[in-house]
């Protein structure tokens, strides 16, 4: 999730990274909704710094025989009780506004990312091109063109599943890549120092919205 001190302390730089993924800007609901929640929380506080001290002061005055003084302050106590509930109701329906905004929107692109609205606009970063392009005797084929593989490669039944742009690999291709992913991992983990670990299949929500898997 985005961090909220980065958004208050640079919003225009916010908006115009939600610009290149041709998005409207937020940054001043969110600090709105943000300004809001903050003060509430600061009411909140001395609700409850208040009703703690008057607490302690309602036990003072009972034990010296004061009962009307102390049913008094039980008044008061009673009424900051309502707002510290009103103030917390409000807060939690605050945050998942705020909480719903942010979750739905993408990380942030580099700085040098154009503004575009495909990938047309897509500029080649200069010294990230390794080798030359060879001029071939033959017509290039993409992958999935290649004689035989279209057997193995469903788009189809991968984009009912799944939506566009998702391909269904089967038999050997399906192998093939499960090896290349086997060959990742034995690299790192015996070249590149990378400690494998085998997790619970089945975790909380804090978990899946950690790891950016939800929403």
């Amino acid at each position: 999730m985005h961090d909220l001190q980065l958004i208050r302390d640079n919003p225009a730089d916010f908006d115009k990274c939600l610009l290149k993924r041709n998005l409207p800007p937020v940054s001043l609901q969110i600090i709105t909704l943000d300004k809001e929640k903050r003060l509430l929380l600061t009411e909140l506080q001395e609700f409850q710094n208040n009703r703690n001290l008057l607490s302690k002061q309602i036990g003072k005055i009972k034990s010296s025989g004061s009962s009307e003084q102390a049913d008094l302050l039980i008044n008061n106590v009673n009424k900051l009780k309502d707002n510290i509930l009103s103030h917390d109701l409000i807060i939690k329906e605050i945050t998942k506004k705020l909480n719903d905004i942010l979750y739905s929107l993408p990380n942030n692109p580099f700085d040098e990312v154009p503004i575009g609205s495909d990938e047309n606009d897509n500029i080649e970063i200069e010294g990230k091109r390794f080798g030359d392009l060879k001029k071939q005797d033959f017509v290039v084929q993409q992958h999935f063109e290649i004689k035989g593989f279209e057997e193995f490669i469903d788009f189809e039944t991968a984009s009912k599943l799944s939506g566009s742009r998702f391909v269904l690999l089967k038999g050997p291709i399906a192998r093939l890549e499960r090896a290349l992913g086997q060959f990742m991992l034995d690299t790192h983990i015996e070249e590149h120092g990378y400690t494998e670990v085998s997790v619970p299949l089945i975790v909380n929500n804090n978990v899946m919205f950690g790891t950016a898997q939800l929403p």
